[in-house]
């Protein structure tokens, strides 16, 4: 047997609105020059071919990251923004969601201190992103 993968970046097209799996349906992504959230689509192709060239089994799934210009840089997307649902290999970040009750949220709040009295202000630019609800991944095929 022969298996390959095939992982294709693209950046994601914008965001259409549609219902979403609950009322909280914007995310906010940190547009600050700092920082420059943004997202990055991953298209993940998978093959399993036999020694006689027959396909035994193939699959195409897509995931999305978050990305930053300041470390980690990049972050599995999709828990609870819905964008790619439950995954395999674990949960995804849910990106940039505002705090909820006890739940701290996402966000990257970026701040800009005094040097010298230590007072702060504000340094956000806040873009924001309506999410998609979760599509199902296709199964293995044939």
């Amino acid at each position: 047997m022969f298996v390959t993968a095939t992982i294709a970046f693209s950046t994601p097209p914008a965001a259409t609105p549609s219902p979403c799996p609950s009322g909280a349906c914007t995310i906010f992504e940190q547009g600050n020059d700092e920082v420059d959230e943004g997202r990055v689509d991953a298209t993940i192709f998978t093959q399993t071919v036999s020694r006689d060239g027959v396909v035994l089994a193939s699959r195409t799934h897509r995931a999305t990251f978050r990305t930053w210009r300041v470390p980690p840089y990049a972050a599995l997307d999709g828990r609870l923004d819905a964008s790619v649902g439950a995954l395999e290999f674990g949960p995804g970040d849910d990106g940039g969601a505002a705090p909820n009750g006890a739940a701290p949220g996402t966000l990257i709040d970026v701040l800009y201190e005094n040097r010298v009295s230590g007072a702060t202000m504000p340094a956000n630019v806040w873009q924001s992103q309506v999410q998609h609800p979760v599509t199902a991944p296709a199964a293995w095929s044939p």
